[in-house]
């Protein structure tokens, strides 16, 4: 067994994968060498999110059109 924490995060009963860095998934990785292998392949162009103040704002879009 390894000590530390992997840069991603493996869970075998959903076979999913996902990178700790920019929370981005892979699915159907059956083993945790596939989610090694996949993760190696992904980090050269895993991106963190922007930091709150560095993001757009939000455009709220009305639900209905207004009745004519």
């Amino acid at each position: 067994m390894t000590t530390g924490r992997r840069p991603f995060r493996f869970d075998p009963e959903t076979r999913a994968t996902t990178c700790r860095t920019c929370s981005i998934s892979a699915l159907d990785t059956a083993t945790e060498e596939e989610a090694k292998a996949w993760h190696a392949a992904h980090r050269p162009r895993c991106t963190p999110p922007a930091p709150p103040e560095d993001r757009p704002s939000a455009t709220v879009l009305p639900l209905r059109r207004p009745a004519p």
